[in-house]
């Protein structure tokens, strides 16, 4: 699973910029301080969520990101 999701990480950088790039973009609201799996856990349910209930486009992707961003931390803390 975690070679899967490393295997993205490049294009999920160049998504990023392409996102970034956009007139309205929003920054990502993800701390950069430390996060053990349960904190990364319920993370990625809470903003889920908020994925499954926004409409605006510009939103939801920056709740995409931020989930495979979350994925890609998950990956890194139990990648053996």
């Amino acid at each position: 699973m975690c070679e899967t999701v490393f295997s993205g990480v490049s294009s999920f950088c160049t998504i990023t910029e392409a996102y970034d790039a956009l007139g309205g973009a929003r920054p990502s609201q993800l701390s950069s301080s430390r996060w053990s799996m349960e904190s990364l856990t319920l993370e990625i349910l809470a903003r889920f969520g908020l994925f499954l209930n926004e409409s605006a486009f510009l939103d939801r992707c920056r709740l995409i990101l931020d989930l495979f961003k979350l994925q890609i931390m998950l990956a890194g803390l139990v990648y053996e």
